[in-house]
Order: C-alpha cells, then sequence, then structure tokens
C-alpha cells in the first residue's frame, strides 16, 4: 500500500513503480509512473491534475487515466521461500512536477512452514517475513496474515516531500573540528615559541 506521509490520513499516493527481484534473478515491475512528455515533465489533463500510465492497448501505446485509476497498491503474488530486494524505481510526482523522496531498497526474507499430512501432502502452517536492513536498505513494516494455508503479507510504504536532511556527524561537522584543532595547536605552538624567544633575548 503506496500512502503519502506528509498527509494525516496517511492518503493513497499513486504514481510510483516498484521493481521486485526474484531469487533467481527476475524482476516483475509493477506500477502506474506518471505521464510525461519527452523532456521528463509530467503531463497534466485541463484542470491541471496529473496524468497516468494506466493500463497498454493492444498496440503497445499507453492508457492514459487519473488518479482515481492509478495504482496504489503493487500485488507480487505466489513468492517462494528466499530473500528478496524491494526497490521503488521511480518515485511519484507532484502536480507542480516536485518529486517526492525516493524510498528504499527494502530487503526481506520469506520462510514458510508446513505441516504434513499422511507423511505426504505439505499444508502451510505458518509464514515468518524477516526484513533485513542491515543489508543497506530501509526497515520494511510487514503484517502476515494466515488463512486456510495461505499466507499474505502487507506493508505500508510512505513517501514524503521536502528536503532529506544530512546525515548527523557528517563531513559538515567533522571539519569544523578539524580547523579548529588546527588553530589551537597553532596557537600553542606561536605561544611556547615566543616564549622562548624573550627568554634568549634576556
Amino acid at each position: 500500500d503506496k500512502v503519502d506521509g506528509s498527509t494525516a490520513d496517511k492518503a493513497p499516493l499513486p504514481g510510483a513503480v516498484f521493481e521486485l527481484t526474484m531469487p533467481d534473478g527476475t524482476t516483475v515491475q509493477l506500477g502506474t509512473p506518471v505521464y510525461k512528455d519527452a523532456q521528463g515533465a509530467p503531463i497534466l489533463d485541463a484542470n491541471g491534475n496529473l496524468q497516468y500510465i494506466v493500463g497498454k492497448n493492444e498496440d503497445g501505446s499507453d492508457i492514459i487515466g487519473g488518479a482515481d485509476q492509478a495504482m496504489t497498491q503493487f500485488t507480487f503474488p505466489s513468492l517462494a521461500e528466499g530473500e528478496y530486494v524491494l526497490t521503488e524505481i521511480e518515485a511519484p510526482v507532484t502536480a507542480s512536477g516536485t518529486k517526492y523522496n525516493p524510498v528504499g531498497p527494502f530487503y526481506f526474507k520469506v520462510e514458510p512452514t508446513y505441516d504434513t499430512e499422511n507423511g505426504i501432502d505439505k499444508v502451510l502452517s505458518g509464514l515468518k517475513i524477516t526484513p533485513q536492513p542491515e543489508k543497506g536498505g530501509e526497515t520494511l513494516g510487514i503484517t502476515v496474515n494466515l488463512e486456510s494455508g495461505t499466507a499474505n503479507m502487507t506493508a505500508t510504504i510512505e513517501n514524503n516531500t521536502g528536503l532529506v536532511m544530512p546525515e548527523t556527524g557528517g563531513i559538515g561537522t567533522t571539519i569544523f573540528y578539524i580547523v579548529g584543532g588546527v588553530l589551537a595547536a597553532g596557537a600553542v605552538i606561536l605561544l611556547i615559541t615566543k616564549r622562548r624567544m624573550s627568554v634568549e633575548e634576556e
């Protein structure tokens, strides 16, 4: 579920494109990108609303629609056991052309458990989804529902507009400590040198 983190009610947010990398290296791309011109600028309708690619015609041309037709939910069915990475390859944009901050990638591991009937048939009895932010991505909040041998995992992913703040303790502060330390050391050396010169003159 794709939502706008800038709104109080976390409204559904169309315009993202996600890519899920499968264990065998194949990818599935599901999404509704904003319809853009040759220069990459979003195209608006007569009322100034964003237009989206909501499907394809038989000849391969784009089907264009409004936000009410654009996807805000992305489904990846029949995942096998293994590790996956979910990447937002295109972030949504506002009607004025401002891009939302991209999120992810999200690494996670799928681990099903089974009960065996008659020593032969396997029945899905549980599903463990483990986020793996230690691999360099963000934490993905996941809810798992298990019914009648079928497990579904759902996650809500937020985008926000505005500036992305730099990391605390980056080079922006380190350089001031270095320069300050050099200046302090220089002042001490200068003071010692002047004292020695005074003693020698006496």
